[in-house]
């Protein structure tokens, strides 16, 4: 990993010794290698899509059979910060763009969205009209037929109930459990849904009433309910399983950590939650391990999708501080990578898998004197997050050498890499043109570098030299050098 120097803090090949990576920038322009600007320097994996025709958050977004994306209701912040709205809108990811399908009969958010087997949409519940201090939430349901491309009332629900989970059963059937009704009570009854009939029936309670938890179903086709909260904010770490067959729940392992979590089914069965911390449930011993912290804290309003390569993207999000970006768990090494930043912070959005492999990530909000509530989206390519870079050793003295080694399918002997990175303490993406060519390289350290963590945010190969336009691929890794 020495290697990594000579373009980290070198310019390109040229051996040029450089006691600050900005230095490198400018040593770059006097040896003729093309400059880009700060905007050139923010791509990433993430690509600014087509703009919704409505902001909105807290709405939902689903994959329908022919490969586009239905986005439903949510709060668009015109009739105020908690007003709902009752469009809907169909997402082409071939030519990246949007188109209004139909109106729901009830405006709603924070209701759920289920492909059924029939390839039709149920549409469940949700905040009617969060304006008022007692929060009206509806128990009505719809379907939204993808060939005709319209909406029709089906049976109404036991209990009005919003911010609830929904699970296709393998029966075909849908559970309904938890969430809250008007005046933020909240439930702990459950009832299920036979499209043949479109009626709905109740089923055994939860062992304990929650709402804004996460829902999973397993590969034995029990459900499992984590998380949640049981009342404005005191969030639980319980969880519990519900069993089809009997239509009974019974409590499980726990998580080691409370909070609003998501829950991912990996490939191998097990599932991944995240909040605070990260740990996985493990069916057959129906226990949950806590494993590793992800790499940023995010407190709520964050999406995360299971994608082809069997890695988990987990995308924005809000700490109560700043907007957070994004980053993929490797179930194979149990590891966190940096997927960068979105191109605009965003919490409660919905992030959808496409058949490419791609990721949408749709609307949500940002805060301000008011939500700030967004029709912007964009898309994140899983192939492009295949490029790797390994320091050797990652901390390292100056006057002394460290190599660095890219891995991916885009790197062999002939490509050139342009780093993208941020000095210590800095918070502005500077780029160091031609690094280094091939995979592995050999650096050092020259005198007088300023001590600190350098961290790379992006690299851009290419195969000629003098060809910087294509887009940055978001990674993360760092390199520290030590003191003097």
């Amino acid at each position: 990993m020495n290697r990594f120097r000579d373009s980290f803090l070198e310019a390109s090949r040229n051996r040029l010794t450089c006691g600050h990576f900005a230095l490198c920038i400018a040593l770059a322009l006097t040896i003729g290698l093309p400059q880009l600007t700060n905007a050139e320097t923010l791509g990433t994996s993430w690509r600014v899509t087509g703009t919704m025709q409505h902001a909105r958050r807290l709405h939902t977004g689903t994959l329908l059979r022919n490969g586009k994306v239905l986005v439903v209701g949510g709060l668009d912040g015109l009739a105020g910060v908690y007003g709902a709205t009752n469009t809907a809108e169909i997402y082409d990811p071939d030519s990246g763009s949007w188109r209004p399908t139909g109106s729901l009969s009830v405006a709603r958010a924070r209701h759920t969205a289920t492909l059924l087997a029939n390839g039709q949409v149920l549409v469940v519940g949700g905040i009617h009209d969060g304006s008022s201090p007692s929060v009206a939430v509806t128990d009505t349901a719809e379907i939204y037929d993808p060939v005709s491309e319209t909406w029709s009332r089906t049976g109404k629900l036991n209990w009005a109930r919003a911010a609830h989970t929904a699970t296709l059963l393998p029966s075909g059937k849908v559970l309904i459990a938890g969430g809250m009704a008007d005046a933020f009570q909240i439930l702990g009854t459950a009832e299920v849904y036979d499209p043949v009939a479109g009626l709905w029936a109740a089923t055994g309670n939860l062992s304990l009433r929650r709402w804004d938890q996460a829902a999973t179903l397993l590969p034995n086709g029990k459900v499992l309910v984590a998380g949640g909260s049981i009342g404005d904010y005191p969030t639980v770490s319980t969880a519990e399983l519900y069993d089809s067959a009997t239509g009974t729940w019974k409590t499980t392992g726990n998580l080691n950590s409370r909070g609003f979590s998501t829950a991912t089914l990996l490939a191998g069965g097990n599932v991944l939650t995240t909040s605070f911390v990260a740990e996985l449930y493990e069916p057959a011993t129906e226990s949950s391990t806590q494993f590793d912290k992800t790499q940023a804290f995010r407190e709520q309003g964050y999406t995360a999708t299971l994608l082809p390569t069997g890695k988990v993207l987990i995308a924005g999000g809000y700490n109560y501080v700043d907007f957070v970006g994004t980053e993929s768990y490797d179930p194979a090494t149990a590891n966190w990578t940096s997927t960068g930043a979105l191109n605009t912070g965003r919490y409660g959005h919905t992030a959808t898998l496409l058949p490419n492999g791609a990721v949408l990530v749709a609307g949500g909000a940002q805060e301000g004197s008011n939500l700030v509530h967004l029709n912007s989206a964009e898309v994140f390519d899983a192939a492009a997050s295949s490029l790797g870079v390994n320091f050797d050793p990652v901390a390292v003295d100056a006057e002394t050498g460290f190599y660095a080694a890219f891995s991916g399918t885009s790197v062999d002997d002939q490509t050139w890499l342009d780093v993208r990175f941020q000095g210590p303490g800095g918070s502005t993406d500077e780029v160091v043109l031609n690094w280094q060519r091939g995979s592995s390289a050999l650096h050092s350290v020259g005198h007088g570098t300023t001590p600190g963590t350098y961290t790379v945010t992006g690299i851009r190969t290419h195969t000629d030299k003098d060809d910087h336009t294509g887009a940055f691929t978001a990674l993360r890794a760092t390199l520290t050098v030590l003191g003097q």
